[in-house]
């Protein structure tokens, strides 16, 4: 069945150059980079507080900077919001070899990355953002956009206050779910593959605070009729979204009370993620893709980052950032441009979220005044921040 809405009319909201959506690590660098080249700049959040699943998701690992050989390939913010998620101290692994002038030989053994207090960080992270200019609206979703001749006029947004508009000029969707690239037709990807169960969480025992990197495979939800086989949760169906999280947080609260047991003593839980740990869910069809092959040179790169799972680095290209079909939007973090598999997988975590969030909040920026910058643009812009294009220059 369906029925039709009255017309109505929305009001529109203007001021701002760059509408950035999602405040996770993709969202608050690319925010950061627009601010920064002199951009009005909106942050649009549909949580309350910044960081996403790096901070509400409890995933506190900010994986490394390195190539896992001795050498940082991930510059500019995304060495800034490592530095700023330990500024408080680290909760574990702090990268000494790093930021203690280490031999290569140190570094090559540990490698950069720390963990982090997820509420230090958020807190720090907003005021970061406030202080360099960018305006955050908090609980608001973006549910449609306007378009005209290949280019996001202005975006839907939902809050406490209804449904409004804000007028654009350059848009970076850094949702994590690729919402504005599926809303403007700009042409986009789904992961086949799916997520599995997982929800990290901190309980207290004997005095220590620990966190569990609790996640599982599974073949058939509880609650409810089994939706999903062979662990293929999209994360793209709100009901399948809601029977997932209740069960996810039903095997947690097993594996946490079996966790106690074995501690012997009096155990406390102290805190559980409060949106769903999903990894790839759906990208941008990009106008080309990261593909992630090990130390290959791309003219067009926007950075570097390595990979988190073991040795080697990559060069990320200009064009998995930007949309098909859309000609002021952007992309960053795990709904970038990149093909399935490995290179998606490399591509979702925080140092990568950081360096492309960076990337397209200059371009963004560079397109408030005419059309999307060349990448030559772009790479100049990233030079001068001190980002490191290419390996060879790492």
């Amino acid at each position: 069945m369906l029925i039709t809405e009255r017309e109505r009319e929305t009001l529109v909201q203007s001021g701002w150059d760059v509408a950035v959506v999602g405040g996770g690590f993709a969202g608050a660098a690319a925010a950061l980079a627009a601010a920064r080249q002199g951009r009005k700049t909106l942050l649009i959040e549909r949580e309350f507080l910044p960081g996403g699943l790096g901070t509400l998701g409890l995933v506190t690992v900010y994986l490394p900077l390195c190539d896992g050989m001795g050498k940082q390939v991930s510059f500019g913010i995304a060495e800034e919001l490592l530095r700023l998620s330990i500024k408080r101290g680290a909760q574990s692994h702090y990268p000494s070899a790093w930021l203690g002038g280490g031999s290569v030989e140190e570094r090559t053994r540990q490698r950069f990355l720390a963990c982090y207090n997820p509420w230090t960080f958020a807190i720090d992270l907003e005021q970061l953002l406030v202080s360099e200019g960018v305006e955050i609206l908090y609980g608001t979703s973006v549910c449609g956009v306007e378009t005209k001749e290949r280019l996001i006029t202005h975006l839907y947004l939902e809050n406490i206050e209804g449904r409004t508009a804000v007028a654009v000029k350059s848009v970076v969707d850094a949702s994590g779910n690729a919402i504005v690239a599926e809303a403007a037709g700009a042409g986009t990807h789904v992961n086949s593959v799916g997520n599995v169960l997982s929800s990290w969480y901190y309980f207290l025992s004997g005095g220590e605070q620990k966190l569990v990197q609790f996640s599982e495979n599974f073949h058939k939800l509880e609650c409810g009729e089994p939706v999903i086989d062979n662990v293929a949760i999209t994360g793209l169906d709100a009901w399948e979204n809601s029977r997932v999280l209740i069960t996810t947080r039903k095997r947690m609260m097993e594996d946490f009370i079996a966790r106690g047991e074995k501690e012997g003593g009096p155990v406390e839980l102290l805190s559980v993620p409060t949106i769903q740990d999903l990894r790839m869910t759906r990208r941008i069809t990009g106008r080309c893709e990261a593909s992630c092959v090990d130390h290959r040179r791309e003219e067009t790169s926007i950075g570097c980052i390595g990979d988190w799972r073991h040795p080697g680095a990559y060069e990320i290209p200009y064009g998995s950032l930007r949309a098909e079909k859309i000609d002021n939007l952007w992309a960053a973090g795990r709904c970038m441009a990149s093909a399935d598999g490995d290179a998606w997988d490399i591509c979702r975590v925080i140092p990568v979220c950081a360096v492309t969030g960076e990337a397209s909040g200059i371009a963004a920026a560079l397109a408030v005044s005419g059309p999307g910058p060349d990448v030559r643009e772009v790479q100049i812009a990233l030079r001068e921040k001190g980002v490191r294009l290419h390996l060879s220059d790492c």
